[in-house]
């Protein structure tokens, strides 16, 4: 990073508070959140310039529903490991509400947009030279465990993916096209951040072994931000190599007949633009 960067302060006048102040965005200190059409245009910006770099890889541009079936995720055993992180969609069996009536729909909440893509495209081939590019925006639905934080974590956020399905040399090729365009964006903007390895943060304690694992084979990768709000970072991108464990889970091979790998490319885009507007203000 330039010194223009090195010397920015920690802005002390909280940008969050600001907002909150000025009535641009709403919390409801629950992990849910309301914001006005000033933030949403500094979120739409972001996703502007994502969707121009999928549209220039020819990705299709899909729109998913907000549910997922139970019995479809359960092919690759996410509710087993992550049952924690999950939000079930429940229905009543009785025309009066009572909560003890409730039961289970057979439906969850998307925890993440990709997931959509491995289930559209199980059982099939995949053409090596024509490999499947996804590009696809929706909200998501987690149980933070350690709780929520302004806007960089919450209950319910959205979320711009973008998915590669082929050949191990392609996917891994693209993951490291969009984090040198990610590097790029950001010295563009002059804004302090970093690519770091790292490891989903939602593995239970005794799941330690499955984040080293990540760690170790460099599985996942996040564009970290500065927040000058607090002096700490915000992860507002992962770069996401999969291998072949959503292709053997939905049966998604190759021509050849081995099975394909797996790359997603995500933005959190309400993190991304609260990191923008901690260093650069709501008016920039």
């Amino acid at each position: 990073m330039d010194s223009q960067n090195n010397e920015k302060k920690i802005n002390f006048n909280s940008q969050f508070d600001l907002m909150v102040g000025k009535g641009v965005i709403i919390p409801l200190n629950d992990g849910r959140i309301l914001y006005n059409s000033k933030f949403h245009d500094v979120m739409e910006r972001f996703d502007r310039i994502i969707i121009g770099w999928a549209v220039e890889d020819g990705a299709s541009l899909m729109f998913y529903p907000d549910y997922l079936s139970i019995d479809d995720l359960n092919k690759c055993n996410y509710i087993q490991q992550f049952h924690h992180q999950c939000f079930f969609a429940a229905t009543s069996k009785t025309d009066e509400y009572k909560e003890e009536s409730l039961y289970g729909s057979g439906f969850i909440n998307a925890p993440a947009v990709c997931m959509h893509s491995y289930i559209q495209h199980q059982n099939t081939y995949v053409d090596e030279k024509k490999p499947i590019v996804i590009t696809a925006k929706g909200k998501c639905k987690r149980n933070e465990t350690e709780g929520y934080n302004t806007l960089e974590r919450l209950l319910d956020f959205t979320m711009r993916e973008i998915i590669f399905i082929g050949n191990e040399k392609y996917v891994l090729a693209k993951r490291k096209e969009y984090m040198d365009r990610a590097k790029l964006l950001m010295d563009e903007m002059q804004l302090e951040s970093s690519i770091d390895i790292s490891n989903d943060p939602f593995f239970k304690k005794e799941d330690e072994e499955k984040a080293a694992f990540q760690r170790k084979f460099k599985l996942k990768y996040e564009l970290n931000i500065k927040n000058l709000d607090n002096g700490g970072k915000i992860a507002v991108g992962s770069f996401n190599y999969h291998g072949t464990n959503f292709s053997k889970a939905y049966n998604i091979k190759l021509q050849d007949n081995k099975l394909a790998h797996t790359v997603c490319i995500a933005f959190g885009l309400e993190r991304f633009a609260y990191a923008h507007i901690t260093q650069s203000g709501l008016e920039s």
